[in-house]
């Protein structure tokens, strides 16, 4: 009979294993709190193969709380600000120790609403064919250090 494996306190994305709480067909079942406070029972396989991250709080935020998907030229800001916010502020993020690990921080007031960043990149003139970058690579994604850059041209406010 195979081992349990114990997995309390172990993170996936959003999700905490907080402690076994049976056995079904699909394994020992495990139940994990998410970050936004919600708890949910799964499986201890797709947990630890990190196929669900969040409760389903991450795709409820992501698509339809902010709105910003319906545009296909906003989805694609919307899209880059939240690959900023994941390697600044998740540590389960494979880019965190280049980025919030080492103090790069996003703007506290675009963190908390996203559509002050994307308003700030439209103004930038951003367009598909730009990147979204900073200007000075040791501060932080905040007003006066992004620009969007084309072949090497950096255009900002």
């Amino acid at each position: 009979m195979p081992r349990t494996i114990d997995i309390t306190g172990e993170r996936q994305g959003r999700l905490v294993a907080v402690k076994c709480v049976g056995k079904s067909m699909q394994g020992r079942m495990w139940e994990c709190r998410c970050d936004c406070g919600n708890t949910i029972i799964m499986p201890a396989g797709e947990f630890r193969t990190g196929k669900r991250k969040s409760c389903g709080c991450y795709n409820r935020e992501v698509h339809t709380k902010h709105g910003l998907c319906k545009n296909p030229q906003i989805s694609k800001i919307f899209d880059r600000f939240h690959m900023i916010k994941e390697r600044t502020t998740n540590p389960s993020c494979s880019r965190y120790k280049d980025y919030g690990g080492r103090g790069i921080r996003l703007w506290p007031v675009w963190e908390k609403i996203p559509a002050l960043f994307v308003a700030y990149v439209l103004r930038l003139g951003w367009n598909p064919e730009l990147t979204i970058d900073r200007i000075d690579n040791n501060r932080g994604y905040e007003p006066g250090n992004i620009g969007t850059i084309s072949e090497g041209t950096i255009y900002s406010l």
